[in-house]
């Protein structure tokens, strides 16, 4: 309780604080906001609502149009994406002209106008496919599509500053959109007929193929199944057959040359092919008139063309008649032949045949059968789908066209000064809590401690350089008594007195206790932490193994002067390493301290190296060998391999550079920490580069006791 009381106390000093501040934000908000208000031309919205279904309508079965399909609400949103398109809107654009349209043609942008008002340069307005594109942008802007609800029914709306032209245009929209849904169709439809128009030419080859086969054979074969079966009348019904087909083949000449003949209106050739007595007269009576059209040149010949014209005519209706009557006789002739090829069959089929013969005999029988078979079902599909591409109908409906808004969709004037003071209100608040509490970085312990709620294990003075620099933690080695060691020693006390508190994941056991060092951002100086916190330990005859897991920047082996080595990456890229764990540890120069460096930056994702398997092999197998062991981690913020390290550990350093580190950024790279990391184990911060660490350091002891000589 006394803590909330404590919390609302705070907040409303905060507020009494910065209460000038809050209300000059919302004076300015709310002000702002009517001035844009009121100088706004008012723009309206009209909406066509269409129905989408995802059903068929076929006009050839109109059952289909009641039968609702489960599938209706998955088309909606690929609908959605059609009416909004770039070709839907190219097609209002040419119905609607919008090219030439104040609103929406192509226009001077607010830059180009201000360009033309200083006389600095003199835009001209685009034109071509630039006008175009121009156009197809403005009317997007002005377009919005949107589901009604959780139906079919979808809401194609258009703003306008005229209100009638705004349902004008809405109501082309929707309408473009039906005619592309019957265009889609009826091109679905002829497409598929021209695939199976290519097809029925392949089946109808392949079926008389089939069918010629069979004749062939039967034909080359008669004598041996007459010789077989003893049947004569296969041998009369095979002649009968070959002079059928030698009369059809007379017949068809003739009637080729006539039909050609009467094309061509060569009525000497027809007359002299159809041996007619009705022809051979008026091709007489003709002869005469042309004649006598010829010797009457210098006289009157009206009369003579029209008797010419006349006897034409006739010779004309008499050759119809006469090429009727022989199409006729083809086709009677074919008729009969496809009889007697048929009777044929049946009657070889019928006869006692050897098997072999009998098999051939039936293979191609049935392949001729099935090859006719399906040339009819493709060709009537194909007639079932030239009349289906004149008969669709567009699977969607307008039902509800639009109409002229009376109010004005933009601007809403109260909800506007309504939403401007809630807005300004709490931009207000929030700017009084960035001003009070956010505004730079964390800068001391205490308020590190109150803005992250987690202890601080102590603050490590700003030297010269930067804290991310190799020099510093050779201090560890170089200065033991100077401030920057001094500070790491309070880090490894504090660390020892947490893990005595809370204990370790491995309790009871001999196993080395794990800390992870990490940080929110780069460059904050973890690494510079973990390698002077491992040589503290290694000072305090404590067996160390410090392993650089920032495989996507290492930076241990070149800041405590080892050579690298990429053997740890390898190590933990194979699936059966081919070294052994005690190979990848370096000694140090401290005592005690041992180093298992990642070399060079790695070429691949890390994240995966650091969760897998061999790590967590070399973690056991360092726990069990040594008193402490050090994680040097990447930054939270930026990458998610200290996520993956922060269950191994038993304490973790987050590290904060003094003055540089935002707040923001490291609340959330610990609230991510404590997302991964088990809740009753402890985290400490390390305050890095305090500015005033030194004063306050020697003043606890009045003198400068660590001051170097």
């Amino acid at each position: 309780m006394e803590d909330a009381d404590f919390d609302l106390r705070r907040l409303l000093g905060l507020l009494q604080r910065q209460l000038r501040l809050i209300l000059i934000v919302l004076a300015l908000g709310v002000g702002i906001t009517a001035l844009v208000v009121f100088s706004l031309t008012p723009v309206y919205q009209a909406s066509a609502l269409v129905e989408v279904t995802s059903r068929d309508r076929n006009l050839l079965d109109p059952s289909g149009d009641f039968d609702i399909g489960a599938s209706d609400m998955a088309r909606v949103a690929s609908e959605l994406e059609i009416m909004r398109s770039d070709a839907m809107m190219l097609r209002v654009i040419d119905k609607e002209a919008l090219t030439s349209d104040a609103e929406f043609g192509p226009r001077l942008g607010t830059i180009d106008r201000l360009l033309s008002f200083l006389q600095i340069r003199q835009p001209t307005l685009p034109s071509g496919e630039a006008a175009l594109r121009r156009v197809l942008q403005n009317l997007k802007r002005a377009a919005g599509v949107s589901q009604v609800g959780l139906s079919t029914i979808v809401s194609m709306s258009i703003r306008s500053t005229d209100r009638n032209r705004a349902a004008e245009i809405a109501n082309a929209w929707a309408q473009a959109y039906i005619n592309a849904q019957v265009t889609a169709k009826i091109d679905s439809t002829l497409n598929a007929r021209n695939v199976l128009q290519a097809r029925l030419g392949q089946t109808r080859a392949s079926m008389v193929a089939a069918e010629q086969s069979l004749d062939t054979y039967i034909d080359d074969n008669v004598d041996r199944i007459v010789g077989e079966t003893g049947r004569s009348d296969v041998a009369d019904l095979s002649g009968n057959l070959h002079s059928l087909i030698a009369a059809r083949s007379v017949l068809s000449t003739k009637f080729n040359q006539a039909e050609a003949s009467l094309r061509d209106k060569n009525w000497e050739l027809l007359t002299n092919t159809l041996q007619s007595d009705a022809l051979r007269e008026l091709q007489r009576q003709r002869s005469a008139a042309v004649e006598s059209l010829a010797k009457a040149a210098a006289g009157p010949t009206v009369d003579l063309r029209a008797e010419l014209a006349n006897i034409e005519e006739r010779l004309g209706r008499v050759a119809d008649g006469e090429v009727a009557d022989l199409r006729r006789a083809v086709t009677d002739n074919q008729s009969k032949e496809t009889d007697l090829r048929q009777r044929l069959r049946t009657a070889v089929l019928s006869s006692s045949l050897p098997a072999d013969m009998l098999g051939e005999i039936f293979e191609m029988q049935q392949s001729a059968e099935l090859g006719r078979q399906q040339y009819q079902t493709l060709l009537s599909r194909t007639q079932d789908l030239d009349a289906q591409a004149t008969l669709q109908i567009a699977d969607s409906r307008i039902i509800s066209p639009a109409l002229a808004p009376e109010q004005a969709a933009f601007p809403s004037t109260m909800l506007s000064l309504v939403g401007a003071m809630i807005g300004s209100l709490a931009f207000g608040v929030g700017l009084a809590f960035l001003r009070e509490n956010l505004v730079g970085g964390l800068q001391t312990e205490d308020q590190t401690e109150a803005v992250l709620k987690i202890p601080v294990a102590t603050a490590t003075p700003r030297l010269s350089g930067s804290a991310g620099q190799g020099p510093l933690a050779e201090l560890m080695l170089t200065s033991p008594l100077s401030q920057l060691p001094e500070a790491i020693r309070r880090i490894r006390a504090t660390v020892d007195q947490r893990l005595r508190r809370f204990g370790t994941q491995s309790a009871g056991q001999n196993d080395a206790i794990v800390v992870m060092v990490t940080s929110a951002t780069a460059s904050e100086g973890k690494s510079t932490i973990a390698l002077a916190l491992a040589r503290a330990y290694g000072a305090a005859h404590k067996s160390v193994c410090l392993i650089d897991c920032d495989l996507r920047r290492p930076s241990i082996e070149a800041m405590a002067g080892l050579p690298s080595s990429d053997r740890l990456i390898k190590y933990l890229d194979e699936d059966e390493p081919a070294i052994g764990a005690a190979e990848l540890v370096v000694r140090d120069k401290q005592p005690g301290v041992y180093v298992i460096g990642a070399g060079e930056r790695a070429d691949m994702p890390t994240d995966y190296l650091i969760g897998g398997p061999n790590f967590a092999r070399l973690l056991t197998q360092a726990r069990a060998r040594f008193d402490v062991v050090i994680l040097d981690t990447p930054p939270v913020g930026p990458v998610t391999d200290g996520l993956y390290l922060a269950g191994y550990a038993d304490l973790i350093l987050f590290v904060v550079m003094s003055g540089r580190t935002s707040q923001t950024e490291a609340r959330l790279a610990l609230a991510q920490l404590r997302t991964a990391y088990p809740e009753d184990r402890p985290i400490l911060a390390v305050l890095n580069g305090q500015q005033r660490a030194s004063a306050r350091y020697k003043s606890s002891y009045g003198y400068s006791y660590y001051s170097e000589p």
